[in-house]
């Protein structure tokens, strides 16, 4: 596997961090996580990681056992609560609309609505 370039990386965590402020996360200096989002299935928190291998955003619901069906099942741990995303697409661009629409699918209806207007 060939390493991610430090511009693939920076653009990553700009974008990646622009998104989670347009999405409503609110800053979280409290522990590992850089932010939180309330979600249709309670608190879930993020942080933006940029690897040399892979672009990544680690996520946690407090509660895994509130979380159905709008999480795929294979991309989610149930006993953890942790829903991950390690993605080594090149494209800046397709990473952060992936994100993006995976994320959106978590919010509740009137931030959904808020988000596409």
């Amino acid at each position: 596997m060939r390493k991610m370039t430090k511009k693939l990386q920076k653009q990553f965590h700009d974008r990646c961090h622009a998104l989670l402020k347009e999405l409503g996360c609110k800053s979280d200096k409290t522990n590992w996580y850089q932010y939180t989002l309330d979600t249709i299935y309670g608190e879930l928190r993020l942080t933006v990681e940029p690897g040399e291998y892979c672009l990544t955003l680690f996520t946690r619901f407090n509660d895994p056992d509130k979380v159905g069906p709008a999480v795929p099942y294979n991309d989610y741990n149930h006993c953890s609560g942790k829903w991950n995303f390690h993605l080594t697409v090149k494209d800046i661009d397709t990473i952060i609309s992936e994100l993006s629409r995976a994320l959106k699918a978590v919010l509740p209806e009137t931030e959904k609505s808020s988000e596409s207007a």
